[in-house]
């Protein structure tokens, strides 16, 4: 169950068998069917996902009522909100299921003491948190800089299993168009 992890984690630093065991520990395993909330928009989010089989997305209702997609997670991705790490912080954030999923579970408690017995997966984190944010900002220029067209063809050469797993309106939420403007942009694509 944690092989996926692991390899997760020895691609990004360095960390001895005992330190993954012992890290292992600290997670809790889950299964969660699709369409299952794992925090809300207004809620103190508690844990953090990783991703070992399935689909997690975390998104935002604006104050018209629209979603706006910010993560689509698959195998081997992280999720979550890490405003969690602050006391009484809430969640601007949902994050559901898009298909039935086995997630590994880190509490953001159990992700503290996790960081203070092994002290290799603060660098870890600090890494996924580097390439988080400049992911962030990355997709932040992209948008005011490539077509939504461009941004679509990019999920389909980077990530094209994404395509066929997820829902149209959330790719469409994801890419920053509406579905009917998704539909023309595929059937170019596939004209």
């Amino acid at each position: 169950m944690f092989d996926l992890l692991n390899d997760n984690i020895r691609k990004i630093i360095t960390i001895s068998d005992d330190d993954l065991i012992r890290l292992s520990s600290y997670f809790v395993v889950k299964n969660v069917k699709k369409r299952t909330k794992l925090f809300s928009q207004g809620e103190r989010p508690l844990s953090m996902y990783f991703v070992n089989s399935g689909l997690l997305y975390n998104y935002h209702i604006g104050s018209k009522g629209e979603e706006k997609v910010i993560q689509i997670a698959k195998e081997n991705y992280w999720a979550g909100d890490i405003s969690g790490h602050n006391e009484n912080q809430y969640s601007n954030f949902n994050l559901e299921a898009l298909e039935d999923s086995k997630l590994l579970v880190l509490s953001f408690v159990n992700f503290k003491n996790a960081c203070e017995t092994i002290p290799a997966l603060e660098r870890y984190f600090r890494i996924l948190i580097q390439n988080a944010y400049y992911h962030l900002l990355v997709t932040t220029a992209v948008t005011d800089l490539e077509t939504a067209e461009e941004r679509y063809f990019k999920i389909m050469k980077d990530h094209p299993d994404l395509i066929q797993r997820v829902p149209q309106k959330i790719i469409a939420s994801y890419i920053g168009v509406k579905p009917q403007s998704l539909s023309r942009i595929k059937k170019k694509a596939y004209s």
